[in-house]
């Protein structure tokens, strides 16, 4: 920076009239408070750098798999230490190995070294048998021969009857419902591919299903289960709250969406080539929703004004430990402490039979949280806008939370107001997780409607698991053409 005051003799200063001085001056006044703006910006760069690299799973919503493969961030959880040892608690209920009650009762010998061989080894009396039990899986397939009898019944004038086959025995030869369910759940809850699942089969086995086979199992899966797949979209509209979420997946060689909506009870799954609300739309539920949907602040759910928004703490509280890992930003860490008092407060009171928190608990909570916003306000101020540069002035990662903070106050909060809304939308990211598995494991789906399907077996299936059903026995059931009821 040079000003006509900075390169000008003190000689030459004096020698001007007052009136000449004084605008000198305040050019010099006006330069500097330029340079100030433009230095100002440059810091709010530097800061708003040094804060993305800071920023890793541990921190913020960024997945693992993003974290730099050579400086890999120390795990962190956000629980808070209560102090008690590791394992069982005391009063815990253990478990042990249960017998199955369709298990077959095998019996294995075992006589000392010395008796074999041993003429006289048959009539020697046992002094003591000591028993244990081991379960084993059967290897072995069962080949099922079923025969179609026809007769002339007396009873109908010598008329011929004939027997049915069962449903789905339609050719000569073919793999029963139990082998069609074990190589479907292997390829969705499993997350193995086509081939892999072929191999495992078959080295298990002996059973020679080709992929293409394992593939059709799967088609013919999704058409069985659609109904109870419709059945699931239409429990959760009228549920009181549920979680929602999506993630990316590879279809077809392209970028593909996997949507979420979820309750302890129910899971639904819809595959999409788009992100947003076209997406949500052709799921179908949230349109139709009008109870409390908890998300990730992602802007299309908010699209739907017929529901109540609970916006994920989980997520804020990630945000809220990298804020506070920023020099001279200690608001950030009693707005976590604040959020989970709130949330162990609410514990409580529901553990007493309370089925909300009272107005004034909840708008001193809320005073609490203004107060934590100014502060962040002081330590975070705007930077001053430059005359240079048009347009609207780019915020950074800090300010942009806290505005979120200020203006979504009643969705982040709504967990405590209305104690039917979660803490989280942790509900659907659990659920949604396969996705990932799926592709780590397998890789991409080879068509759209091999994704789609995909999304209606793991619906009825997480949905099964879910209401205490066997999911294999589920499988095989639908298979067998009397799929049992979800229950939903």
């Amino acid at each position: 920076m040079d000003t006509r005051f900075d390169s000008m003799a003190f000689e030459e200063f004096q020698a001007l009239s007052p009136e000449e001085a004084y605008g000198i001056y305040q050019e010099s006044i006006a330069a500097l408070q330029e340079s100030v703006a433009e230095l100002s910006e440059k810091l709010a760069i530097a800061l708003e750098l040094i804060a993305s690299l800071s920023s890793n799973s541990t921190n913020s919503s960024k997945p693992p798999s993003s974290d730099p493969p050579y400086s890999k961030p120390a795990p962190k959880s956000l629980r808070e230490k209560t102090g008690k040892k590791q394992g069982g608690q005391k009063g815990h209920k253990g478990h042990s190995i249960r017998i199955p009650e369709n298990a077959l009762l095998a019996k294995a010998v075992h006589l000392p070294q010395q008796c074999a061989g041993c003429p006289e080894g048959s009539s020697c009396p046992d002094s003591s048998v000591a028993v244990r039990r081991s379960i084993e899986i059967p290897m072995q397939p069962i080949v099922v021969e079923h025969s179609c009898v026809s007769r002339a019944c007396p009873k109908l004038g010598g008329a011929e009857i004939s027997g049915a086959f069962p449903y789905g025995i339609n050719s000569a030869m073919q793999y029963g419902p139990c082998a069609e369910a074990f190589a479907v759940m292997l390829n969705t809850v499993g997350a193995v591919s086509y081939s892999r699942a072929s191999m495992l089969i078959r080295q298990a086995f002996g059973l020679s299903l080709s992929p293409s086979s394992i593939k059709g199992f799967v088609s013919k899966a999704a058409k069985l289960l659609n109904s109870e797949y419709e059945a699931i979209a239409e429990a959760l509209k009228a549920q009181p709250a549920i979680a929602a979420d999506e993630t990316s997946i590879r279809a077809q060689g392209k970028l593909y969406w996997l949507h979420n909506a979820s309750t302890e009870k129910l899971s639904h799954f819809s595959a999409h080539p788009k992100r947003g609300s076209e997406a949500m739309d052709a799921a179908g539920i949230l349109p139709s929703c009008s109870g409390i949907v908890a998300h990730d602040c992602f802007s299309p759910y908010f699209r739907y004004e017929g529901a109540l928004h609970a916006l994920c703490c989980q997520h804020l509280l990630r945000e809220l430990k990298w804020a506070s890992e920023q020099p001279g930003q200690a608001w950030a860490e009693k707005m976590a402490s604040l959020l989970t008092e709130m949330n162990s407060k609410k514990k409580e009171l529901m553990a007493r039979g309370k089925q909300q928190a009272g107005s004034l608990l909840y708008e001193a909570y809320e005073c609490e949280y203004y107060f934590i916003l100014s502060q962040a306000r002081l330590e975070c101020p705007e930077a001053p806008k430059s005359d240079k540069k048009r347009g609207r002035k780019k915020k950074g990662k800090l300010l942009s939370l806290i505005d979120r903070l200020e203006k979504r106050q009643a969705q982040y909060m709504l967990f405590f107001e209305n104690f039917k809304a979660p803490f989280t939308s942790s509900q659907a990211e659990r659920d949604i997780r396969v996705a990932k598995v799926k592709g780590k494991v397998s890789g991409g789906m080879r068509t759209a409607a091999g994704a789609q399907e995909f999304a209606q077996i793991l619906s009825c299936i997480y949905t099964a698991n879910k209401n205490g059903l066997n999911i294999f026995e589920f499988m095989a059931s639908a298979f067998s053409g009397k799929a049992l009821s979800l229950g939903v």
